[in-house]
């Protein structure tokens, strides 16, 4: 594609076009989506490197290159900065007088010299608020200049073409209004995927505002998520199979980690070397029917010991009281999440880690019982599907990054658990980190489900298609 311009002083302003409008606004468009699909970096940057590769200039590319560090970490940058920078570096700004444009002034002259740009307002489609058509609106304002009254010479006419294709990929991957999306969840290190998505920058880069509400623990997420007061939910895997019996419908859109992260820690001293050897010992889980209990009582049945007969289960809390009860010997260990498990194995030494699913250790049923995943009701995606997706986009990039750099993830916890040793937090994370995919297998739900029907907590088999948002499986593995 190339456009030959005539000079300034020539009575004739309209650019010899050397392919038809309509093949030009085609090629146009699809070099643009190709190379947005597979540039690496943010939205904000890639637009105006794409820009910048249209317009033909090697030496454009190569100056973006360096102003790419300045936005790669900043997604939420405003798409006007881009597109001045879009500007700024094309070349030298010319201004045309009246005479130069041939006399042509108005919306007439905007029409011509916009039209003959790559035909690209036709292919972005924005409409200017004087000229009522399709004009690049929303770009003339980011340049201060309202509506202009001439035509731009041909180098602003070539300015305004590399700003408008940067505005061409903001608006059409998802750079445009964020939309708030409503998470209720536990702030703990099971979910802790989720603040790093947000602190991040990678639902803003999705077009996502997070907006955390906290609660107690999984069973109020899944009432505020089912009665409409949130948007998902971060909670247990086990969550939608619940409510699907009771006849609401949910998915499990994406996992956090693909393993149980509650695990048993013992006493140091504690001499048992199986699950069998536990007989005569006192247990601890935070309460009655939360995670905890049911990992530990479905643990025990397993290698044939009888909660409550064989081994004492105590009520004890959580992270501060467990420990305290554990330090004070009225219970032997527990079965717990982080950090309370870490502090007492790594801070307070009180303890060890007996059994890990996170580890791959454990009977399998225990390994995929439970663990924490992203949901949202049916009537969510049905009217949202594109913020599903985005949701799902943005997790798997998370999980990512907090795989191959796990520092990050730190920072975050940091902030977090603002009270808690960084070395603490760096044990937890060097071990979850082995448990940071986003994929939900038909082999982890069936395993769930079975287990939840031995403790009784489902009655009957469940479809995989029916707890899963299967449309976005494909996402997982980007």
């Amino acid at each position: 594609m190339s456009t030959s311009w005539h000079s300034a002083g020539s009575s004739t302003r309209k650019p010899v076009m050397r392919q038809s409008r309509s093949s030009t606004r085609r090629a146009v468009k699809a070099r643009v989506f190709k190379l947005a699909r597979s540039h690496p970096t943010s939205r904000a940057s890639r637009s105006v490197i794409v820009a910048n590769v249209l317009s033909g200039s090697a030496t454009r590319f190569r100056t973006q290159l360096s102003m790419e560090r300045l936005v790669a970490d900043r997604p939420s940058r405003s798409s006007s900065l881009i597109v001045l920078r879009a500007i700024a570096i094309s070349g030298p700004r010319k201004r045309s007088s009246p005479r130069a444009t041939g006399g042509s002034t108005g919306r007439s002259g905007l029409r011509r010299s916009l039209n003959s740009c790559f035909a690209l307002p036709r292919v972005i489609g924005l409409e200017c608020n004087v000229c009522q058509g399709r004009r690049p609106r929303a770009i003339i304002r980011r340049l201060g200049h309202g509506c202009p009254t001439r035509s731009p010479s041909g180098g602003l006419a070539m300015r305004l073409s590399i700003a408008l294709l940067a505005a061409l990929l903001i608006s059409a991957h998802g750079a445009e209004a964020q939309q708030t999306v409503k998470i209720g969840t536990t702030p703990s290190f099971v979910f802790l995927p989720l603040y790093v998505a947000e602190q991040l920058g990678y639902f803003k880069a999705e077009g996502i505002t997070a907006q955390f509400v906290d609660f107690e623990g999984g069973a109020e997420v899944t009432t505020a998520m089912v009665g409409g007061s949130i948007d998902a939910g971060g909670t247990m895997v086990e969550r939608p199979l619940i409510l699907a019996e009771k006849g609401f419908g949910a998915k499990n859109l994406v996992a956090l980690e693909n393993r149980n992260p509650l695990h048993v820690v013992l006493r140091a001293n504690h001499p048992a070397k199986e699950v069998k050897d536990l007989k005569g010992s006192r247990l601890g889980m935070t309460r009655a029917g939360s995670g905890t209990d049911l990992s530990l009582r479905a643990l025990l049945k397993d290698a044939g010991l009888e909660p409550d007969r064989d081994v004492a289960i105590i009520a004890i809390g959580g992270v501060s009281s467990a420990n305290a009860a554990l330090k004070a010997g009225q219970v032997d260990g527990f079965m717990g999440g982080e950090p309370a498990t870490a502090i007492a194995v790594h801070q307070l030494k009180l303890a060890r880690y007996f059994l890990d699913p996170r580890m791959g250790q454990g009977p399998k049923f225990l390994q995929f019982m439970t663990f924490p995943t992203v949901q949202v009701s049916d009537r969510f995606i049905q009217a949202n599907p594109q913020a599903a997706e985005k949701i799902v986009r943005a997790i798997v990039k998370t999980l990512k990054r907090m795989r191959e750099d796990p520092e990050a993830a730190v920072r975050v916890g940091q902030k977090l658990f603002p009270t808690l040793d960084v070395s603490i937090i760096r044990s937890i994370i060097t071990i979850e980190k082995n448990t940071y995919f986003p994929q939900i297998t038909e082999e982890a739900v069936h395993q769930c489900n079975q287990a939840q029907k031995q403790l009784g907590v489902v009655k009957g088999d469940i479809a995989y298609d029916k707890v899963v948002a299967t449309q976005f499986k494909h996402l997982w593995d980007q």
